[in-house]
């Protein structure tokens, strides 16, 4: 089961407080929830994690979609307090890119994310990356995505995917199956 509620943060931003897992039931919950913030102009979103336990693929698919959805309407979404064992299937599966490490609600209204020195992660630069699949391989027409499926990393390459962002460079995706869910690349008028 799944709880949620939504706060205003003294920045301005949206705050989304979940409790529970985050299984098929639950992450359609989430993308509900946030796609109506988003429609509504609270564009700027804080998903507080810390009482999470359980993450499944179909829920990171959603915060996937919900980020790039709130990052086309200008705003942005950041996990904070993201538990250990969450952070390290993000990590495995290159989502630690798209969501930078916030051990707070406030280090992520305010963008004060940990370094990846600090965080334990060898990639990332710590700070907000807005790009498409930052450094997840390229190549002309041949993109690759990285998906999780029943807790494992599956890697992808063929000329028949197309990833996300310019000159086919891929994205990180997740699915419950073999469809992907790349994230589109940020509006460029804000």
């Amino acid at each position: 089961m799944l709880a949620l509620s939504v706060e205003a943060h003294r920045t301005g931003c949206a705050v989304v407080v979940a409790t529970g897992e985050l299984d098929l039931a639950g992450a359609r919950r989430v993308l509900d929830r946030m796609d109506r913030l988003v429609s509504e102009g609270r564009d700027r979103i804080v998903l507080d994690m810390s009482g999470v336990a359980f993450c499944g693929a179909q829920a990171m698919s959603a915060l996937v979609r919900t980020r790039a959805r709130a990052q086309r309407a200008g705003g942005w979404l950041r996990l904070a307090a993201v538990p250990p064992h969450v952070r390290r299937v993000f990590e495995r599966t290159d989502l630690d890119r798209l969501f930078p490490r916030y051990p707070d609600v406030a280090s992520a209204a305010s963008g004060r994310a940990v370094p990846a020195s600090v965080s334990g992660s060898g990639s990332g630069s710590g700070g907000e990356q807005h790009g498409v699949g930052a450094g997840a391989g390229a190549g002309a027409g041949v993109g690759s995505a990285s998906a999780v499926s029943s807790g494992r990393r599956v890697s992808r390459r063929g000329a028949g995917e197309r990833g996300a962002g310019s000159g086919g460079a891929g994205s990180p995706a997740v699915s419950g199956g073999d469809r992907g869910v790349a994230e589109e690349p940020p509006s460029q008028a804000r």
